[in-house]
């Protein structure tokens, strides 16, 4: 468990002291989010490791406040951040919905000190939830001949799906690639025999092949007779 301790807006609109709000924010999302506020705010950088559903990752931080320079004089505004406000910068370049029932992928304020197995869950249901919305997007920009817009995070959420066999699942370096003829393994489109179980991709090459490595007659001559008579000439 990380933790991010920053001290709060020390006083409200009466002038009573605030104690800081310490809360911990859990992700069970495959990739590290960050979020970086205001060099003004005293602690601006909150990192949140990768997690899983089985060992969600940790963070327990401090509401924050930066401040701003107003008008002439000494006046200024502390603007705060709340654990919710660093929670939605975290997701803000992942999930779009609007509304105050805004849902994030994988992450969320935990009611305790660990997020209990309902917390877990509803995190786990949107992001399956949010990584279906990055398959289908995936599979029309295939559709539209759009390969080069999919992205890292298209496929990361085709792994954590479980999706396999879609071309769009592989880099752009790796798009000419095909099924094996036996194994079904992704390789190379120009590939006449699979690195991995060695199958030829085609009959004429297997032919071939077999033809080759058949066993000779007895009495068969070790080179070929054009050989022997290039031997006798130099003689």
């Amino acid at each position: 468990m990380s933790a991010v301790a920053t001290p709060n807006v020390p006083l409200d609109m009466q002038g009573a002291y605030v104690p800081p709000q310490r809360v911990t924010i859990f992700s069970v999302y495959p990739e590290q989010m960050e979020v970086q506020f205001s060099r003004r705010a005293p602690v601006n950088k909150f990192p949140l490791a990768a997690g899983s559903p089985e060992k969600p990752a940790l963070l327990v931080v401090e509401d924050t406040w930066e401040s701003n320079a107003t008008g002439t004089g000494n006046t200024r505004i502390l603007a705060e951040h709340t654990a919710a406000d660093i929670v939605e910068q975290m997701t803000v370049r992942l999930w779009e919905a609007d509304g105050p029932g805004r849902a994030y992928p994988g992450i969320g304020i935990c009611k305790g000190e660990r997020p209990n197995a309902s917390e877990i869950e509803d995190a786990v249901a949107c992001q399956r939830r949010f990584f279906a919305l990055l398959v289908n997007a995936a599979r029309e920009l295939e559709r539209l001949d759009r390969r080069k817009d999919i992205q890292a995070k298209h496929r990361m959420a085709g792994r954590e799906l479980g999706v396999t066999g879609e071309k769009w699942m592989l880099d752009e370096s790796k798009a000419a690639m095909k099924h094996c003829s036996w194994c079904a393994e992704w390789i190379d489109q120009s590939a006449r025999k699979c690195p991995k179980c060695q199958g030829f991709q085609s009959t004429e090459d297997a032919a071939a092949f077999a033809k080759m490595h058949t066993p000779a007659a007895p009495g068969t001559p070790l080179q070929p007779p054009v050989a022997q008579e290039h031997k006798q000439k130099q003689q």
